[in-house]
């Protein structure tokens, strides 16, 4: 697809020009996030004192304090219960900066902008430098990403991560095992952030890597490039998880209750009565794997008794997901997003029709999208589609409908300014 406005431009030149857009995205995301971080004073609510008191005293060097007074204390910290990496990234800053909420802001803010460069970065490998930068600019002036730099919530620092493992992905489509390794490390600390891209996306990844000519010389190579980097993220997790409650857990431990939340919080059920309320089962004073595993078996033992709800439950999964609204309500408190009732919209039905327009174009580059929002779509349906949870899904749905639209134009102005299609010569009279 050509660069137009400017295809001529020599390597060099492009690489300056790119770099003065991808400059130019990083002040318009970063002006009205570091607005945002400054100006908002709300205390910290529900999750945020989670995530405040692991972050807090492991930066004392003290270890993490437990989620309820119930869990023992451990020299390594209890994170279990929620993925560590946000947890270790605030008490970085805490130890730095002192327990200062506004500075976990103020990072945020910069890592919310590098959100919007990393999107750019991603449009000029899916196409050119003008669909990244339409991407990166509806990216940096959403409101509902603008205004999630001032929780104290895992959601920025996990799409930062998801983006950066994406942008390594494309450059390794040349077969490099090493940039496969790069982008397999970052894919473990996104998913040490929040672990959607573990299954099944880890399982598309393979069949996606499977149509890379460099890979499919090598599988057993990439394979071990792949596994390595997940390997020395995650595993020294596993290990301390086991070393905390003497068991395997991947991660963290609260699938349990988003598997149970997602059902609870559906109106109409057949025996709500029967789920048991979530303030009851924490009164049990459980150890955290031993509540996790009730809150698990009862949704469990709800859906084999009344599989007639499982429809409705769904349903409110997808409402969740697709409702357009100008505020939400995101622990505790009311989030603005006045953009939402129209932005939503539109990216959902771009990348709807990015499935169905020119399907053979970047075909590969567009898949790993669609797979890793595929990915996460499901993850949400089968456990707690909250709508913040569809963040991360919104920079790779503007590059889809980015992408659409400039080649749809394209398309028309082809149609449009193509010569007309010359006529045959009439024949020329026979002579008799």
């Amino acid at each position: 697809m050509s660069d137009a406005p400017f295809p001529s431009l020599t390597p060099r030149h492009g690489r300056i020009l790119d770099l003065a857009l991808a400059l130019l995205v990083l002040v318009v995301a970063l002006v009205p996030r570091v607005q945002a971080a400054q100006s908002y004073d709300t205390p910290i609510q529900s999750e945020e004192r989670l995530y405040d008191r692991y972050a807090w005293p492991w930066s004392q060097g003290e270890g993490a304090e437990p989620r309820e007074k119930y869990f023992p204390w451990h020299p390594l910290g209890s994170f279990t219960h929620r993925p560590p990496l946000y947890a270790l990234f605030m008490g970085t800053i805490y130890y730095f900066e002192g327990r200062d909420f506004e500075a976990v802001r103020m990072a945020q803010a910069v890592v919310g902008a590098l959100i919007a460069v990393l999107t750019f970065v991603l449009g000029r490998q899916l196409a050119n430098r003008w669909v990244g930068l339409a991407a990166a600019l509806i990216v940096a002036e959403c409101s509902f990403l603008i205004e999630f730099v001032t929780r104290l919530m895992s959601e920025t620092l996990f799409i930062f991560l998801m983006l950066a493992a994406l942008v390594l992905l494309l450059w390794g489509r040349n077969g490099k095992l090493w940039l496969l390794f790069a982008a397999s490390v970052v894919l473990g600390l996104a998913n040490l952030t929040r672990p959607v891209l573990l299954l099944p996306f880890l399982l598309f990844l393979v069949i996606w890597l499977w149509f890379i000519p460099g890979f499919r010389r090598r599988p057993l190579q990439a394979l071990i490039a792949l596994g390595l980097g997940l390997l020395l993220t995650i595993g020294p997790v596993v290990v301390r998880n086991y070393q905390f409650h003497g068991k395997l857990v991947l991660i963290s431990s609260n699938s349990g209750f988003t598997f149970y939340h997602g059902i609870d919080r559906t109106d109409g059920l057949t025996d709500p009565a029967f789920l048991r309320s979530k303030e009851e089962i924490q009164d049990l004073e459980l150890g955290e794997l031993e509540e996790q595993a009730l809150f698990r078996q009862i949704a469990i033992q709800y859906l084999q008794r009344y599989p007639q709800d499982i429809p409705r439950i769904v349903a409110t999964q997808v409402e969740e997901f697709t409702a357009a609204r100008q505020g939400y309500k995101v622990s505790d408190v009311v989030m603005p997003t006045p953009e939402d009732p129209i932005l939503w919209p539109l990216l959902g039905w771009g990348t709807l029709l990015s499935l169905i327009l020119f399907p053979r174009r970047a075909l590969h580059a567009r898949s790993l999208l669609y797979l890793t929002i595929l990915a996460q779509v499901l993850m949400g349906l089968v456990f707690h589609m909250e709508v913040r949870y569809r963040l991360p899904l919104v920079p790779l749905m503007a590059l889809l409908t980015c992408w659409v639209a400039w080649e749809s134009l394209a398309w028309l102005i082809t149609r449009l300014t193509a010569p007309p299609a010359s006529q045959p010569a009439p024949a020329e009279p026979r002579a008799d």
